[in-house]
């Protein structure tokens, strides 16, 4: 969520030319949503996907109700198709007041789309077809006229936002699948691969600040770093991703990373009204930054888990597959 903050309090909206925090994104859902798959193998297609909607659902709709309540955008109706997610291909910018967490929704329906595939068919077929369609929604993609589709049709019948989920979801759900190495832990391999770590680690943050031109392979590639990134985190070779694996306060916001990735745009609006972005635009990144972790907080400890063990007893979805 940094990406954003900065844009809105110093006005970097070069850091945005790929768009391709948004793909991170997805990359990083698919990767976990096999992980799910793997740790709950008995887990039905029913209770899994009732299991993603109380997750995903709830939060969802709160962010959307507050943006319609608090800033006066739209209407019930607009509210009820949107609550629906049927509008998947519509991003807004966050200086109209309205949200443009559209790949929130865009993961939503391409996450099941996954789901069903690997509960219905067997794990060799699900990652052929994967495969398949992860390439083919490259291949348009970037055989088109610009590669950072957020919203737009990629080609008459085919949205850009739902090819980029297509593709890199599944992407994610691939390098899922790639078996971790086992290596002699030297000391040697212990400072090459931290090295490594520490690279990919940057070249993510910085990549943006050095090709920020809209170009054909750009933004892959800075998503290809990423995977990089998750492989080694996984992998735990080098000192950097042990650390970070064990870190505690990494393990403390990951409770709440879904919550405060979705209202971050609530708290940017918010902290660009209550804070003062021209005289302290440090201060006020920090600020809008801490709003989006109170605002996750609240949003998971008050409404989001309470609601989540009232509807498993309601409507019986809780499972032992899903609840080890």
């Amino acid at each position: 969520m940094m990406r954003p903050v900065f844009d809105s309090v110093f006005g970097l909206s070069f850091l945005d030319t790929m768009g391709s925090r948004v793909d991170i994104f997805m990359l990083i859902c698919g990767f976990f949503l096999f992980k799910s798959l793997v740790k709950h193998p008995d887990a039905t297609l029913g209770q899994s996907i009732k299991h993603r909607c109380i997750r995903i659902l709830p939060v969802l709709l709160l962010y959307k109700l507050l943006f319609l309540l608090i800033f006066r955008h739209g209407d019930m109706s607009y509210f009820l198709s949107d609550a629906f997610m049927l509008n998947q291909n519509i991003g807004i910018d966050i200086t109209t007041n309205r949200h443009i967490i559209w790949y929130v929704d865009v993961m939503f329906w391409v996450y099941l789309f996954y789901l069903a595939l690997f509960k219905i068919l067997k794990r060799h077929a699900a990652l052929l077809i994967t495969t398949i369609i992860m390439l083919a929604s490259l291949v348009i993609l970037m055989s088109g006229n610009n590669i950072n589709l957020h919203f737009t049709m990629a080609t008459k019948y085919l949205d850009g936002g739902l090819l980029r989920g297509f593709a890199f979801i599944g992407m994610g759900i691939l390098l899922a699948n790639i078996p971790t190495v086992k290596i002699k832990d030297t000391t040697l391999n212990k400072i090459i691969f931290t090295i490594l770590e520490t690279a990919s680690l940057f070249l993510i943050i910085a990549y943006p600040l050095f090709f920020n031109l809209v170009t054909k392979g750009i933004a892959l590639n800075h998503v290809l770093i990423a995977v990089c990134f998750v492989y080694l985190m996984v992998s735990q070779y080098g000192w950097l991703s042990r650390k970070l694996n064990n870190f505690s306060g990494i393990r403390h916001v990951s409770k709440y990373c879904y919550e405060i990735y979705v209202f971050q745009f609530l708290a940017i609006t918010l902290g660009q009204k209550w804070l003062s972005p021209n005289q302290a635009p440090f201060l006020t990144a920090i600020g809008t930054v801490i709003i989006a972790y109170i605002f996750g907080v609240l949003a998971h400890n008050l409404y989001q888990k309470p609601l989540a063990k009232k509807l498993s007893k309601l409507e019986s979805v809780s499972s032992p597959a899903l609840s080890k």
